[in-house]
């Protein structure tokens, strides 16, 4: 079954979302959708690698699609069978419940709404509260004293900045290669931190009204997508 998969600029759930795209690959024909935000957020997680063999040519990147989206529309005459957007972030929640289509996941689910072919959506803000998740590639301030910085001379992709005994990590440039992690003398840098956030009760309310739109099957795990694939499957079988 040819089915589209979108990814959000949320970090939370993605990287078992990952996990869940490689274990039913062989099963579906699975076609990314990655949003600018989704993209760089993939990077970043050091998940790019697993993209890309996961998808190879299969992959379509919302900063060569805009403005028109075009291969989003094909959603609308059936040329796949299922739409997941694992993980979708509150901002392209709350797009979808109010009707708006300016992104390319977000037109996406429109276009899937107006061709009958059914959406999974997985919600990072879910429930109201607080919600433990890690984080990308961080730099601890108060570790920072080296007279020269050797993660600033090892990072490929100019991500780390080093002025005045003093470093600085920009995120929007990390590639998520790791070696800074392991040329860091001090400690500063670490991966995948835990911390503790709140989800808003107006994100939660949007992911609840998910529920309300035809068609669309809202989860709390990627790792529940199969099974509700699954479902689909038998009930498209002839």
């Amino acid at each position: 079954m040819r089915i589209g998969w979108g990814i959000t600029g949320s970090g939370h759930l993605l990287l078992e979302t990952v996990e869940e795209m490689e274990r039913i690959a062989s099963k579906y024909e699975i076609y990314g959708f990655l949003s600018r935000a989704g993209e760089r957020v993939v990077r970043v997680y050091g998940l790019w690698s697993r993209i890309q063999s996961l998808l190879q040519d299969r992959m379509v990147r919302e900063e060569e699609q805009a403005p028109a989206f075009p291969l989003a529309c094909r959603f609308s005459t059936g040329s796949w069978r299922a739409l997941v957007v694992s993980p979708a972030s509150a901002n392209t929640v709350a797009k979808v419940v109010h009707g708006i289509a300016d992104t390319l996941l977000t037109n996406a689910i429109a276009q899937a709404g107006k061709g009958g072919v059914p959406v999974i959506i997985v919600p990072t803000d879910l429930r109201a509260g607080k919600l433990r998740t890690r984080l990308p590639y961080s730099l601890d301030l108060s570790l920072c004293g080296c007279v020269e910085c050797p993660p600033a001379k090892k990072c490929p992709a100019g991500a780390i900045k080093f002025s005045g005994q003093r470093s600085s990590l920009d995120l929007t440039k990390c590639e998520g290669c790791g070696l800074c992690l392991e040329a860091c003398p001090r400690g500063a840098i670490t991966f995948g931190k835990e911390i503790e956030i709140y989800v808003r009760p107006l994100d939660a309310e949007n992911a609840r009204k998910l529920r309300g739109i035809p068609n669309v099957t809202v989860l709390d795990s990627p790792h529940r997508i199969s099974e509700v694939l699954h479902q689909l499957e038998e009930k498209i079988a002839p």
